[in-house]
């Protein structure tokens, strides 16, 4: 079966197990990074949300040799357990008064998504970008969102520096954030429950270093965590605790690792390493950047 042939037959199937009151249809959408995925949209005809199934995944799995009834199986229980109870109202998207306290902001990388920056407001950080987004309050699993784009400036009459201070308050109370040594999730953990990429980037140079461990920074629901590292004086007082600088890999957009300086790592090293992973076990649209970063205590800065 071929990937076009894959697609319909997804949705044949969707549509006579689900019955005609549900509209079931692909769109095409462009992810993080420029990479473009099919999505598929089960929307129930009193609803106007619905969770986006990324095909382009299964179709893999098929070619594993995972039976298709058992992928569309797997896509239907998906949806049942994401989809909305209700409809958003998108008027409330006009009003900055009612969506001022869903305004979070995650990170990017600059380069990879030039043609996107045209279009939203942004703030330059390193070789990354600080983004906007609204997370909708009717979301069952809280990570729905839209993406805030320059016209919702406009919209609602707001400077790109009041945007960034609304976020900059809001996104430590809507994401929060976990911080967790990688040495117990390693020992307290099975390796195959271990999200594959995580596993490869931090299991080799920690593996003797226990003295100086790596630690997972992530939001609490492991969603644009990578963020978590502008939160304000959060980096400084692990910095205090650990009584070091240190290094920042960027994992995914979804999660950071830091790793103290007296590991015996250099920063190029872990560029490189970060690189590599990037570029065999990363999803290309969870890529945040190929390099690595240093935390300094002294100056309380990130750099390259």
């Amino acid at each position: 079966m071929n990937y076009q042939s894959f697609k319909n037959s997804i949705i044949e199937y969707i549509r006579y197990q689900l019955g005609s009151t549900y509209h079931i249809f692909i769109q095409s959408i462009i992810k993080n990074n420029g990479i473009r995925l099919d999505g598929l949209i089960i929307m129930p005809e009193e609803t106007n949300i619905a969770p986006t199934i990324y095909l382009n995944y299964y179709f893999q799995k098929l070619k594993q040799g995972i039976p298709f009834e058992n992928i569309c199986t797997e896509i239907i229980n998906y949806y049942q357990k994401h989809h909305p109870e209700s409809s958003v109202d998108i008027q409330f998207f006009t009003d900055l008064e009612q969506i001022q306290s869903h305004i979070a902001y995650k990170l990017i990388n600059f380069e990879k998504n030039l043609s996107l920056l045209d279009d939203i407001p942004y703030i330059r950080f390193l070789d990354l970008a600080i983004v906007f987004y609204c997370l909708l309050p009717s979301s069952s699993e809280q990570n729905a969102s839209i993406l805030i784009h320059n016209q919702h400036l406009s919209m609602w009459n707001l400077s790109l520096t009041d945007l960034y201070s609304i976020a900059k308050t809001n996104t430590p109370d809507l994401l929060g954030y976990e911080l967790l040594d990688l040495h117990s999730i390693l020992r307290n953990s099975d390796v195959s429950e271990i999200p594959h990429q995580e596993f490869c980037l931090t299991a080799t140079p920690c593996a003797s270093d226990e003295q100086y461990p790596m630690y997972v920074l992530s939001s609490q629901n492991r969603q644009y965590g990578a963020a978590c590292i502008l939160y304000q004086n959060l980096l400084k007082h692990f910095s205090q605790k650990t009584d070091m600088d240190f290094y920042i890999l960027p994992s995914s957009i979804h999660e950071v690792i830091l790793v103290p300086t007296a590991n015996r790592y250099s920063l190029f090293e872990l560029s490189e390493m970060v690189s590599s992973i990037n570029h065999s076990e990363v999803n290309p649209e969870d890529v945040l950047s190929d390099h690595a970063y240093y935390y300094s205590r002294e100056e309380d800065r990130i750099s390259m």
